[in-house]
Formats: C-alpha cells, structure tokens, sequence
C-alpha cells in the first residue's frame, strides 16, 4: 500500500484528487497540507469528504516527502518550483499539478509564465505525465508533471495523425470547452454565476499558457516543430472539457 500526502489539498485540483484517493484500496492517506487553511480539519473546508478522512491540514515543509512513497503536488504555477529541490531529496516520487515542469525549455516557461524558471536543471529530470505517450520513463521518474486539462484533450486527439506525415502541421486548429472549475477556486469576476451562467465566453486567445505544451508534444511526435492555432472557451457548467481538432490532411 502506498503512502501518499498532498501538498495543497484545499483547492478544487486537491479536493478532487483527495476524493479519487481516499477510496482507492491501495492507497493510504498521509499528510494533507494547505499554507491559508493550516491547523483547520479538511472536512472543515471541503465538507464533501467529512466521514471519508479525518486530517488536520499543514504547512508545506521539506520532511513532508520524507513521510510519504508519492507526494501530489496540488500548487499554484510558479509555486511548485519554490519547492520541488528541496522535496526531491526527501526521496518520494512527486507528481506535479502545475505547469512548473511541463515545459522542457525553461526560457520558453519564462515567456509564457512571466517568470523565469528557478531551477531549469530540475526540468531535464521531469517527465511529462501522459501515460499513452510515456508510460514508460514515467515508471522509472522521481518527477512527474502531469499535462495540462486542454493539451491533454489536444495531444490525446491528434497524437495518432501525428506519427504518420499525413498533416499539414502549419494548419492543425484546436478549439475547446471548459467548465468554470477550471479556473481555480479562488475568487474572479469571470466565474462568478452572474458573470458565467448562460454565457459562453472565448479567453486567451493567442496567448494561452497551454499552447506552448499542446506543440511541445505534437513537435516531438510529428518529429519536427509546429504550431496550433489554440482557442479556449468559458462554458457555464461546474466541470467537463469538450475539445474539437481540426487538420489539413495533406492525402486523400
């Protein structure tokens, strides 16, 4: 049985991995930690789980991976990095929600996130967690960062047009739906229901974050660079992703 702790189990991408784990017949909850909520029960700020586990919420500190197998990194893009060094040397295999190490050329993170990468030698030992494309070096690696909701949709749907030179690659268009949880549980005018409900909004529009990852990949399959033309939408639903592909097949 695998010992697994979460660091930053409050938000929606912790509550829900909390809720997948605590009925999982392998697994055994460890420590549980959240930097605003600390000392409060989970149940306290998620009370859906109330009755499933019975946690005192912590600090983040470096002995956290030192008590755990799999330490769930559920933090903020450019808060994961902060930490992963000295999470590292704990010893556990660390799977990382945010975009920190997705991204295998640090400059390239710098310009999509505003911020340059504290520790870009850490990137070249991450593996980028889609198991139908690395199944493989994600079995042997201390860290993992899991893709993305909207490249996973992207790749998932184009990797197998893109292993065969059938595709126009300067014409592949990538339009998707996405649910208002996406965009986190802290506060903003654009999902609040009067704001969200019975409208559907496009955002990000040439400058989403997820475009570089979405080629990152299809690059590497394709085995030569190319670009998406990538166009998010706001739906007024809880959760879900709906993402629609389209390509110029170059035969008949």
């Amino acid at each position: 049985m695998a010992q697994v702790s979460i660091a930053g189990a409050t938000g929606y991408t912790g509550i829900e991995l909390l809720r997948l784990l605590v009925t999982h017949p392998d697994v055994e909850i460890g420590t549980l930690t959240a930097e605003s909520q600390a000392g409060k029960n989970i149940a306290e700020v998620a009370p859906s789980l109330a009755g499933w586990i019975d946690r005192t919420l912590v600090k983040l500190t470096p002995d956290v991976a030192k008590e755990c197998d799999i330490l769930f990194l559920a933090l903020p893009h450019t808060t994961s990095m902060k930490h992963v060094p000295a999470l590292l040397q704990g010893g556990c295999r660390i799977i990382d929600l945010s975009a920190d190490y997705r991204l295998r050329d640090a400059a390239v993170y710098g310009e999509w996130y505003q911020t340059p990468h504290l520790n870009p030698e850490v990137i070249k030992e991450a593996v980028y967690g889609l198991p139908e494309l690395h199944r493989e070096q994600i079995k042997g690696a201390q860290l993992v960062a899991n893709p993305g909701c909207y490249p996973t949709g992207a790749i998932l749907a184009l990797a197998p047009f893109m292993t065969v030179d059938w595709v126009n690659v300067k014409s592949i268009i990538v339009d998707s739906k996405s649910g208002v949880s996406g965009a986190g549980r802290t506060l903003s005018q654009t999902t609040q229901f009067c704001e969200a409900d019975e409208a559907v909004s496009a955002y990000g529009l040439g400058e989403h974050r997820h475009t570089p990852e979405i080629e990152q990949e299809l690059s590497g399959l394709a085995g030569k660079s190319l670009t998406v033309t990538f166009s998010p939408h706001l739906m007024p639903m809880k959760r879900g992703l709906l993402t629609t592909a389209y390509i110029d097949l170059k035969k008949e």
